[in-house]
């Protein structure tokens, strides 16, 4: 969707290749070590996760979540997008749930009024 150009490679974090030994989510230690990196705390980041997984790892960070399901309409199905959105809200905790792009102010405005 175009962020690369707002992260700069050396503000890229990934469990894979930052961490030594590497990682892998749902453990959060990748959102511990960026907050670290980056000298901030979890609840003044928010993150974007379209995975169980990586949701997961985002809510025991302690890292507000915005759930993405839009990934899920272009390979699979509308339903799907509604079985995950449903997963992603009740077993990860996301504040709320996006399902395109272009609506990412709005679900960030909903993050910013809860905090």
């Amino acid at each position: 969707v175009g962020f690369s150009k707002y992260f700069p490679d050396e503000k890229v974090y990934s469990a894979a290749t930052s961490l030594n030994p590497p990682s892998s989510k749902p453990d959060p230690k990748i959102y511990f070590y960026a907050c670290e990196q980056l000298g901030v705390k979890p609840e003044e980041c928010l993150t974007v996760e379209d995975s169980k997984s990586g949701a997961t790892a985002a809510m025991r960070a302690g890292i507000p979540l915005i759930g993405y399901v839009g990934v899920y309409g272009l390979e699979d199905s509308k339903e799907k997008m509604d079985q995950m959105a449903d997963v992603l809200t009740k077993d990860c905790k996301a504040k709320t749930v996006m399902y395109d792009w272009k609506d990412f102010q709005k679900h960030l405005k909903i993050i910013e009024d809860d905090a």
